[in-house]
């Protein structure tokens, strides 16, 4: 049994191998053995870590195998990270250093002086030219009057909101039509009056003013609202008129409410076929978009289109499509009138005479 033992002075390689022996190395005190290790593990950490990330890369490829679980799982989840590659490359000394960045102006401009006052005026310059947030003088300071009211040709397909809540996506909203109005309309001083549906389109108003949005909105002041439609089928005039004076139920059970409207005229679309006729009809009504979609189909006239062309005095004329413009000083002073505002919101030349 002596000769399958190990000499004194000698240790095993391996315990189930007693053929090849080592002799043992000398034992060195604990301080030299410490320090010699944390020396060599500092060295060895920058390759440790590239070579983590590598095999967790290449892990997933299938062309390296990672034995201990925890790296292997980590390193997968992880991938190579290129900055973190190349940060501890340059720390090791591999591949060029990182270049010294200069310090922006903002860094060498002394606060509240001259030279920052003008920075900072370019710098709003240049994102008001991007169409950005930039710096425009208060509506009491201007040389110049903006309208009360901006009229907006909607387009079909268009949501009528500012915010895009609860739609498909793809579908632009009234944030877009700011963004392109830029300096002429300054839109982003204004708000929409009320909403229009997206199969909608026609004169959507831009106001400045919320006591003349509450105005118009109001259904006491009854504002009149003129709309053109296409509709599906023969068009009986004055039975459609009886209809829609009658009024329509409409509303939860228990809850039904009466909505009119009336009945303008009547044309046939040119080019319709017999088996399928078209006309166009114009509606003044009360209410809102929605609700006189809803009026015209409970006549029994199915609506391929609709669309608003004025409200109150305000008129579409002949506003081309996604286009705008502010409202006449005629308009204006009708707006003004009907929200009862102060004689500094009137246009000039169209004071009220009383």
């Amino acid at each position: 049994m002596s000769a399958f033992l190990p000499a004194p002075g000698m240790r095993a390689a391996r315990w189930h191998e007693q053929v090849e022996l080592v002799p043992r190395s000398p034992r060195l005190p604990p301080r030299i053995m410490t320090s010699t290790c944390l020396q060599v593990l500092w060295k060895l950490t920058p390759c440790t870590l590239i070579a983590g990330m590598l095999c967790g890369a290449a892990g997933r490829k299938g062309t390296f195998k990672v034995h201990n679980s925890r790296l292997s799982r980590r390193s997968r989840n992880r991938g190579i990270d290129a900055k973190r590659l190349l940060g501890v490359m340059r720390d090791v000394g591999i591949g060029e250093p990182r270049r010294p960045q200069l310090p922006g102006p903002a860094a060498t401009t002394a606060a509240n002086s001259k030279e920052a006052a003008l920075l900072v005026m370019e710098q709003r310059r240049q994102a008001l030219e991007q169409g950005g947030a930039g710096i425009r003088p208060a509506l009491r300071r201007r040389k110049y009057r903006l309208p009360l009211l901006v009229k907006y040709h909607k387009p079909e397909g268009l949501a009528g909101t500012m915010r895009q809540i609860r739609l498909k996506r793809g579908v632009e909203d009234l944030r877009t039509v700011v963004s392109f109005a830029g300096d002429q309309f300054e839109l982003d001083l204004y708000h929409p009056v009320a909403q229009m549906p997206i199969k909608s389109s026609g004169l959507l108003l831009w106001s400045r003013s919320q006591v003349l949005t509450r105005e118009l909105l109001n259904p006491l002041r009854r504002v009149v609202q003129t709309y053109k439609a296409e509709v599906q089928g023969v068009v009986q005039e004055e039975i459609l008129r009886e209809k829609m004076r009658a009024g329509v139920t409409m509303g939860v059970m228990g809850f039904e409410t009466a909505k009119q409207a009336d009945l303008k005229d009547v044309s046939a679309v040119p080019g319709s076929s017999l088996q399928d006729p078209r006309y166009r009809i114009t509606v003044l009504a009360l209410e809102g978009t929605s609700k006189v979609r809803q009026i015209i189909e409970a006549c029994g006239h199915k609506v391929i289109s609709l669309k608003r062309t004025g409200i109150g005095a305000l008129s579409l004329d002949k506003l081309k499509c996604g286009g705008l413009a502010a409202a006449t000083e005629e308009e204006e002073e009708w707006a003004c009138q009907l929200a009862g505002l102060p004689t500094s919101e009137y246009p000039r030349g169209q004071l009220q005479s009383a």
